[in-house]
């Protein structure tokens, strides 16, 4: 046999080592999934892996094919020791020098090369053994499994721009924001100033709500100075929606006057009133009063077709007094609320007709609650503007008789008032110097040869210069009551 040295023993350490190497990482003998790492348990036995025979020049050594037992080179000189095999799936082996080395081949553990006994002399140098030799662990398989473990310059370029745009989006919601902020400030219509405006808490308001989604509008029908109305639909019901102008919506001035028509209209209730529906809205300048629609028209419209048409003549017949009248009863029951109220803009616009010709006040813009101090404020359209009015003086509920006075001169002429008038020179005089002459009491409307007297006389006491000269609104309607009796009593006769 041939003597074993520290050269041979080198090689053989190298050889297992890389046979070990080539079996772990070499054939596959990892699960290739990554957990090469993992130990699995040994038997509890003194069996060592199998390994392939080993043949080397060296013929001391032989190793036994069914991987029962190595044996290394023994020296003569030295005696055989026993030893019990570790149970950690480690195989022992002796030498007859009374060396031992050992090796450990579990799946992905690595390899031990043998070591000394310690309790033994040698008869040669034995290096200390190599350190244990850790696997490199195998990456998890996946379709990059090649690739550098380094990011590439695509993924890193990617990695940047997604970044930047992450970026963009936080400045851009941020700004955003401000800006919506900015205009919350700004804005006069956020849900901010509705509250200060009373809107959330006005009882009556809240009360007469209704859902701007049910409203559908169908065609314009009317357009004013500050407002429009529109025929829509609500809930199965044609109505008319009045609306502030696109160029007067954001006007809090206008806003609040549609506020207070809606807040007196939701107070009144009466058959020669126009009937309220309800106020709807989803900010300030989205605000809509509904109120029923009459097919019959403003009264001032009507009397622009019997002028033109010549269908009526002048003077008073049955439908004309029923006219007067409903508009009577509207002015007394605006008069008998506590407080009263003053309509203060009385004129044949704002008197809308049924298809009966029964008719109903309307367009409460700038009607008030009167307070305990008279009103001082010169509002309502001059043409049927009372005296007091025109001089800023105070005025009480005689102002929307004077001008009841100068909408029954309508109902006779079917012009509106003083269309007749001439100065010296046979031109028509200005609004401002006619409205000198009525507020001092030399020009006053006129009305026809065929004007009943009765009605001649109650409507020349209307438009009194004096407050205190004209009837109330009661003693109007009984006047009329007793004119349309006459009439009615005369058709009956026919």
């Amino acid at each position: 046999m041939k003597e074993f040295s520290l050269e041979s023993l080198k090689n053989d350490t190298e050889d297992v080592v890389g046979r070990v190497k080539d079996t772990l990482f070499g054939s596959g003998s990892g699960d290739g999934s990554g957990n090469s790492n993992r130990k699995e348990k040994p038997e509890p036995t003194t069996r060592t892996p199998s390994m392939p025979t080993k043949s080397t020049t060296d013929d001391s050594v032989s190793t036994e094919t069914d991987s029962k037992t190595t044996k290394a080179p023994r020296s003569t000189t030295q005696k055989t020791t026993d030893e019990k095999p570790e149970k950690s799936g480690t195989k022992t082996h002796s030498g007859s020098t009374g060396d031992s080395y050992s090796w450990d081949y579990f799946e992905g553990s690595g390899v031990t090369t043998p070591a000394p006994d310690s309790t033994t002399a040698s008869p040669f140098t034995i290096l200390p053994a190599a350190p244990t030799v850790p696997p490199t662990p195998t990456p998890a398989a996946t379709a990059n499994s090649s690739a550098s473990t380094s990011l590439p310059g695509g993924a890193i370029a990617g990695v940047v721009v997604g970044a930047a745009c992450v970026m963009f989006m936080i400045a851009a919601f941020v700004t955003m924001k401000k800006r919506a902020a900015s205009q919350r400030r700004d804005d006069p219509f956020t849900r901010r100033h509705m509250r200060k405006g009373g809107i959330w808490d006005d009882p009556l308001l809240v009360a007469a709500r209704i859902p701007l989604e049910k409203i559908r509008i169908q065609e314009l029908i009317a357009r004013g100075g500050f407002g429009q109305v529109f025929l829509a639909t609500y809930n199965g019901q044609t109505v008319a929606v009045k609306t502030l102008l696109p160029e007067t919506a954001k006007d809090m001035t206008e806003i609040n006057a549609l506020f207070a028509e809606t807040k007196v209209m939701a107070k009144l209730e009466h058959p020669c009133i126009v009937n309220f529906i309800g106020i709807a809205w989803e900010s300030l300048s989205t605000i809509c009063c509904v109120t029923e629609y009459l097919v019959g028209g403003d009264l001032r419209a009507l009397l622009n077709s019997f002028q033109d048409n010549h269908t009526r003549p002048r003077g008073y017949d049955h439908d004309k007094v029923q006219i007067a009248m409903d508009i009577a009863h509207g002015l007394t029951y605006l008069h008998s609320m506590e407080p009263d109220i003053l309509h203060r803009d009385l004129k044949s616009r704002n008197v809308l007709l049924t298809s009966h010709l029964n008719a109903k006040l309307t367009d409460f813009g700038v009607s008030r609650e009167r307070s305990d101090d008279l009103m001082t404020n010169a509002v309502g359209t001059s043409l049927w503007m009372a005296p007091e009015v025109m001089i800023g003086g105070h005025y009480d509920g005689k102002a929307d008789v004077f001008s009841f006075g100068v909408l029954l001169s309508e109902l006779d002429t079917h012009l509106m008032p003083y269309a007749n008038v001439r100065n010296s020179s046979g031109r028509k005089p200005t609004e401002a110097a006619i409205l000198q002459m009525v507020a001092v009491g030399t020009l006053q409307v006129e009305f026809s040869r065929d004007c009943p007297l009765e009605l001649l006389t109650l409507a020349h006491a209307c438009i009194s210069v004096d407050p205190k000269d004209r009837p109330t609104a009661a003693d109007a309607l009984y006047k009329l009551h007793l004119v349309l009796k006459t009439y009615e009593d005369q058709e009956v006769t026919l």
